[in-house]
């Protein structure tokens, strides 16, 4: 057997590999979860209502598409910030 398969095969390896890929699965579902029980209920209100909220809601939930995620981010952080 080669010994770069050899690395790959090691028990060491997996071992190690199981906890992050365990917290990943598991933040993989649960954001799924959420994402649908939230965003599909949204989508079907937005698309029957039109309304003053419905645009404000609109708005919100395109607004992580179209502003970037730095400026997001920073605009959170002034916002939610303690001398906000």
């Amino acid at each position: 057997m080669p010994e770069w398969l050899s690395i790959f095969l090691s028990p060491d390896l997996w071992e190690s590999l199981t906890g992050p890929l365990w917290l990943t699965g598991n933040a993989l579902f649960w954001s799924l979860a959420l994402h649908a029980l939230l965003s599909i209920p949204i989508a079907f209100w937005l698309a029957r209502r039109q309304n003053v909220l419905t645009k404000l809601v609109g708005f919100v939930t395109t607004l992580p598409l179209i502003f970037p995620p730095i400026a997001l981010g920073y605009l959170l952080m002034v916002l939610l910030g303690q001398n906000g």
